[in-house]
């Protein structure tokens, strides 16, 4: 249906560098200002009632509803810890409403609650961000989101009276890094802050001692993000770079020197010091990984280095320390599979997974063993058709015990691996998740997820949240494209600079080879992504909106070039895409930035593109442009959408309530163009 929308104004405004200028002529939106609070909210009340007036709106939401809660969201920060004969781990409100941090005995049994995030903080909409116990567990520091940001601060409270510790002045964090050392005595921690100036994303160390003194330790840290780990001992701290995976700095706690770790080796690296040793899963000699054992005192001589595993077809993705063993973390074909070591490198076997998926989150993988206590291995584990349940490796016993189940199941689904060429000949695979009694000899509507980016392995993660579209008869398709880590090292290189169209060109491979199998057809594919996905779901329908039906931009970064405008958006796009600020480099961003890949008089598909006012990553600017040039520039009765959500970041700065109503939107959204009801067809 044709579509009114909000006058938008165009300006005679530029972009990118002499010699290689374009025309920007809604840079105006880029600006926070009465205007353009005005016009959003023009075109949010537009998109709200197309997308709630469809009958059906409240029976998708009421099914997303059930599936974003704090249960079914990855706090990076937030996986079970063992401090102080205690269990801490996250766990939900009484309401259920948002995360709090529960603790335990031991794995499986009771919990108790320690901090409610918006009891210690007087915030109704505080959000927990992560936490850390003191190693004698008679503290907690906790990080808290307030009204969606992923500038997050950083509170301690004792566990038994939760009294808050007064620490100084407020400091700034990342939210999704946000991370803290204790000194093995529990006087203090190492942690991550952002400059005084959060906006210019510059993280550095800084040791907080709980007398509310503190001590700058590194003023500035090279690196896009920063974490911080501990060794098993405790005797050392260390300064990685999650998004690189490679650590930058060691400090040994009794001389109190920093020591650069590893700074002149190009490569991977990610896993967890022991003793004198770091043992890490590395790309140094094999690009899908192998696990060597690294003397700290002489890291940079590879002479020295001695390989517990070689390369194999295997995708190692990191390495950690448990009781007397090391646990490798590996990829077969995207599925999980994790192998116990002796720490002279004999094989102890494998734990026995339940089934093919996924053990552990992205980011959680990325970051290695930043706590390696304990001889017990509590992790999570999830499929495409089953959510998160969480399990307990005793290393000594090498038992595994089941501690929780599902909260909730797609029943009846298929789930099968498809496999096909790249452009240029690079093997790829994408997996099918639908119902089993569906006809899979005739084509049907597809809604593909993906992400190809910043080396991040595209997990097999469930699929809860598409439970309506598959119902509906429609298949829900997972994507892995180069960018990603999910295939090694020169698969992610060979989609980031200078290569990033070949992620672009993987979806578009993957696309048709859909169509010449009968999976779909043309117009009746659908993508969604999330920040770099957004990125990816944006420039899919630019560069071939014949293919594609439905295309869901969240939390894009859609404009390459103005990019250099803002610190973050200048060094993402400098360490994965290009440089907006040489002309070869605009050149090339030109060729993957949708909101200069669309053109007058072309049609294209629908178009639902959200964002949060909140968020500080992937400002909503990006998500206005995009939105009005399509607006103004498509052939299509297709609708062109915009959805930018008030008090509302990233990934963890979003209230539980409206992640569901976003999801209830974007799935409604497809599902409406598609000509999908839900339940429809089944049998």
């Amino acid at each position: 249906m044709a579509q009114d929308y909000p006058l938008t104004r165009q300006v005679d405004e530029v972009a990118g560098v002499p010699g290689a200028q374009v025309d920007d002529p809604y840079q105006w939106l880029e600006e926070d200002s009465p205007e353009v609070a005005a016009w959003q909210e023009e075109q949010n009340a537009v998109s709200r009632a197309h997308l709630h007036a469809w009958p059906h709106f409240s029976e998708v939401r009421r099914a997303a509803l059930e599936y974003s809660g704090p249960d079914f969201q990855s706090i990076e920060n937030g996986a079970p810890i063992y401090a102080g004969g205690l269990w801490f781990s996250m766990g939900t409100s009484d309401g259920g409403a948002h995360a709090v941090v529960v603790v335990a005995e031991a794995p499986g049994e009771p919990v108790r609650c320690v901090l409610d995030p918006r009891s210690v903080t007087g915030d109704d909409t505080a959000l927990l961000a992560g936490f850390s116990p003191s190693p004698d567990g008679r503290l907690l520091a906790f990080w808290v989101s307030s009204r969606g940001s992923e500038h997050v601060t950083l509170h301690v409270v004792e566990v038994e009276t939760g009294r808050e510790l007064s620490l100084g002045p407020s400091l700034v964090y990342d939210g999704s890094v946000a991370s803290a050392a204790w000194l093995p005595d529990s006087s203090g921690f190492f942690c991550n802050p952002l400059t005084d100036d959060p906006g210019q994303f510059v993280f550095r160390v800084v040791l907080q001692r709980m007398d509310g003194t503190r001590q700058v330790e590194i003023p500035s840290v090279d690196g896009t993000f920063v974490n911080l780990a501990v060794s098993a001992d405790g005797s050392r701290v260390i300064v990685n770079d999650p998004v690189a995976r490679k650590p930058l700095f060691v400090r040994d706690m009794e001389s109190g020197a920093w020591t650069p770790l590893l700074r002149g080796i190009e490569g991977v690296f990610s896993g967890v010091v022991v003793g004198e040793h770091f043992y890490a899963v590395t790309s140094v000699g094999a690009p899908r990984g192998r696990l060597v054992k690294i003397p700290l005192a002489s890291a940079d001589d590879t002479s020295t280095w001695a390989e517990l595993i070689a390369p194999s077809d295997a995708v190692l993705i990191t390495c950690l320390y448990r009781g007397d063993a090391l646990i490798v973390h590996e990829l077969v074909d995207t599925y999980a599979r994790v192998r116990l070591l002796a720490l002279d490198g004999t094989d102890r076997g494998e734990i026995g997974l339940p089934a093919p998926g996924s053990a552990g989150s992205i980011l959680q993988l990325a970051m290695g063993d930043r706590r390696p206590t304990g001889s017990t291995y509590v992790f999570p584990f999830e499929t495409f058709d089953s959510s998160r349940a969480w399990y307990a490796y005793d290393v000594a016993a090498r038992e595994l015990r089941q501690l929780t189940v599902p909260q909730r199941r797609i029943a009846g689904t298929t789930t099968r691996i498809e496999r096909c060429l790249a452009a240029d000949g690079t093997p790829l695979t994408y997996h099918l998740v639908h119902r089993s009694d569906l006809d899979t000899s005739l084509p049907h509507p597809v809604l593909a997820h993906g992400y190809g980016d910043g080396r991040a392995p595209w997990l097999p993660t469930f699929a809860g949240i598409f439970q309506p579209f598959i119902d509906a008869g429609g298949i829900y398709v997972h994507l892995n494209l180069r960018g990603g880590g999910e295939y090694g090292e020169d698969f992610f290189r060979a989609g980031t600079i200078p290569n990033k169209a070949n992620t672009f060109r993987d979806a578009h491979a993957i696309a048709e080879d859909m169509i010449a199998k009968g999976i779909s057809e043309p117009r009746r594919i659908g993508v969604v992504g999330e920040s770099s996905g957004g990125l990816l779901a944006g420039a899919v329908a630019t560069q071939r909106p014949d293919l594609y039906g439905v295309c869901v931009p969240r939390v894009p970064m859609a404009d390459l070039l103005r990019l250099a405008e803002e610190p973050y958006g200048l060094a993402a796009v400098r360490t994965l895409w290009g440089d907006p600020t040489t002309v070869d480099g605009v050149r090339a961003l030109l060729e993957i930035s949708p909101y200069h890949l669309v053109r007058e008089g072309v049609a294209y598909p629908a178009m639902l593109v959200e964002a949060g006012d909140a968020d500080h990553r992937c400002p909503p600017w990006h998500a206005r442009k995009l939105a009005a040039r399509l607006q103004n520039s498509t052939s299509a009765e297709q609708p062109v959408l915009l959805r930018v959500w008030s008090d509302t970041g990233h990934a963890s700065g979003i209230d539980p309530a409206v992640r569901a109503e976003q999801v209830a939107e974007f799935i409604s959204f497809a599902m409406m163009t598609f000509d999908l009801e839900p339940g429809g067809g089944r049998r």
